[in-house]
């Protein structure tokens, strides 16, 4: 067997294996959620609808059927759409402290807006990374990591060789800003990174190609769960303190004045 049929034939193999091994978390029906390296991933009843009613961080939006960004003010930076505040810098503190059954997460909201008549949606990977550079304009990758300067990759949904998928259902949540799915990504993960502006890369259309408008991912600004969500925001470690001084401060002068 030559040489050039050996090397067909073991990419062949490979092909085969990373889509045996690879996970799909299908989100197409209401209430519906997966999870994927400790990751949780939930489809969610519509909130307010209108992108002014939810606190966007990045838009990815692009004609291609397939589209790619990252949060970033920079103009042109791979399928990123309207510049600031739409797509902008957030720091770690900026994302929801949520408990979910007992465990700390980072919430982050997703909008996906396809054509009714063609509703499903792949969203392909996604990247969350700690930098200690805001507003990046790197558009290169290495074995398919986003080559931020100062960042340390926090969250990856897909690999390697695998080809990781969450399948999304635009016809179930109608409207931009109503939102379609929470992704619940482990506190723990963030611990020690770089620095604390939080870089959210993601790319949609491989397996359902993209067929408009734009995918958009924000910050829920209050606790409104949506979908079979148990999560309560909690405060961040230095709120709390805060929070605590000031009570502490309170039964102090109840005291002095009593």
């Amino acid at each position: 067997m030559s040489n050039n049929l050996l090397k067909t034939v073991f990419a062949s193999v490979l092909m085969v294996a990373a889509a045996a091994s690879a996970d799909i978390i299908d989100l197409t029906t209401a209430g519906a959620q997966g999870t994927l390296g400790g990751a949780v991933f939930q489809q969610i009843d519509p909130l307010a609808t209108g992108t002014g009613n939810v606190d966007s961080f990045v838009q990815v939006f692009g004609v291609n059927a397939v589209i790619q960004a990252y949060n970033t003010t920079a103009n042109n930076v791979l399928d990123n759409g309207a510049a600031d505040p739409f797509n902008r810098a957030i720091l770690l503190p900026d994302v929801p402290l949520v408990d979910l059954n007992g465990g700390l997460y980072r919430r982050f909201q997703l909008d996906i807006n396809d054509n009714v008549n063609v509703p499903i949606q792949s969203l392909d990977e996604i990247q969350i990374f700690l930098s200690a550079v805001p507003n990046q304009n790197v558009t290169t990758f290495t074995n398919g990591i986003l080559d931020l300067a100062v960042a340390n990759l926090v969250y990856r949904l897909d690999g390697p060789i695998l080809n990781n998928q969450i399948l999304l259902n635009a016809s179930l949540n109608a409207g931009h800003g109503s939102g379609d799915m929470f992704a619940y990504i482990p506190d723990s993960l963030f611990l020690g990174g770089a620095g604390n502006f939080v870089y959210l890369y993601s790319r949609f259309g491989e397996f359902f190609p993209n067929t408009g408008g734009f995918q958009e991912w924000s910050l829920p600004a209050v606790d409104e769960p949506g979908g079979d969500d148990q999560g309560s925001v909690v405060p961040e470690p230095a709120t709390a303190v805060l929070l605590a001084g000031g009570l502490a401060a309170m039964a102090f002068r109840r005291f002095r004045t009593s």
